[in-house]
């Protein structure tokens, strides 16, 4: 868990620095440490060119252990995530990728 947490944070500086030298269309990537919670590693990448925004999320199956009480006794399960996305944004401010934006989708999920 370790060695993912290093590699994204790696990937994640990497676009940064790299996004800020660039004069052109924007790249933009994200990861998510609240999807760790439901069995889940996730990226998100947005490639921008003008107002309009190409995005794919990827997240790959992580196992995420929970317990809970349910009539005095506890319960224990196993949640793993799939997860694919993948859109189109126009965003209707004069901004490059920000703002409010209209975005339709694909989302495909499988959990497990």
């Amino acid at each position: 868990m370790k060695r993912w947490s290093a590699f994204i944070a790696a990937v994640f500086f990497a676009a940064v620095c790299s996004a800020q030298q660039s004069a052109g269309p924007e790249i933009s990537l994200k990861w998510s440490p609240a999807s760790l919670l439901t069995g889940n590693i996730s990226l998100h990448g947005e490639y921008n060119f003008g107002k309009n925004s190409l995005t794919a999320k990827i997240g790959l199956p992580t196992a995420a252990r929970h317990t809970f009480a349910y009539d005095g006794s506890d319960v224990r399960f196993v949640m793993k995530a799939t997860t694919f996305m993948a859109g189109y944004r126009t965003y209707l401010s004069k901004k490059h990728m920000r703002g409010l934006y209209l975005e339709p989708f694909f989302k495909y999920v499988h959990h497990s």
